[in-house]
C-alpha cells in the first residue's frame, strides 16, 4: 500500500447546478503560486458554504487573476497597464444574464455566434 497522499476531487450535483469542493485542490493552487511568484488567498463565504481560491501573478506590468469557487468555472481576468482609459470583462454566461438584460445590462457582441451565445463581453460602451 502507497504512503502517497491522494488528492481527491469532489463534485456534486444539485438542483442544476455542480458543487466542486475547490479547497481539495488548494496544493496545486499553491504550487502555481509558488513556481510563478503568485499571491495565493482562499476564503469562504460568511456561512462557510463557498469556498473561493483567487491567485493573483505579476507578468511584466499586467496582473493575472485566476479565480474558482465551489459553484464558478475557472475565472482568468487579465488587467493590462496602458495609456488610454478602456477596460472590458469577458465573462462565461449564465442565468443572471437573462436577469441582467431584463434590467436593460447590455453586452457586446463580436458577430461570431458561437462565442456570443457562450462568452458576454462588458465594457463601458456596451
Amino acid at each position: 500500500m502507497s504512503s502517497e497522499k491522494t488528492n481527491t476531487f469532489t463534485e456534486i450535483y444539485i438542483k442544476g447546478q455542480t458543487y466542486k469542493d475547490v479547497l481539495s485542490r488548494r496544493d496545486v493552487w499553491e504550487e502555481l503560486a509558488r513556481i510563478y511568484k503568485g499571491s495565493l488567498k482562499a476564503s469562504t463565504t460568511v456561512s462557510g458554504d463557498v469556498a473561493t481560491l483567487t491567485l493573483e501573478i505579476q507578468y511584466k506590468n499586467h496582473k493575472l487573476v485566476l479565480k474558482e469557487t465551489d459553484t464558478k468555472p475557472l475565472k482568468v481576468e487579465v488587467f493590462f497597464n496602458l495609456t488610454m482609459k478602456y477596460e472590458f470583462n469577458i465573462y462565461l454566461r449564465d442565468w443572471t444574464d437573462k436577469i441582467s438584460s431584463f434590467f436593460g445590462m447590455k453586452s457586446t457582441k463580436t458577430g461570431e455566434i458561437e462565442f456570443d451565445t457562450k462568452y458576454g463581453i462588458q465594457s463601458k460602451e456596451s
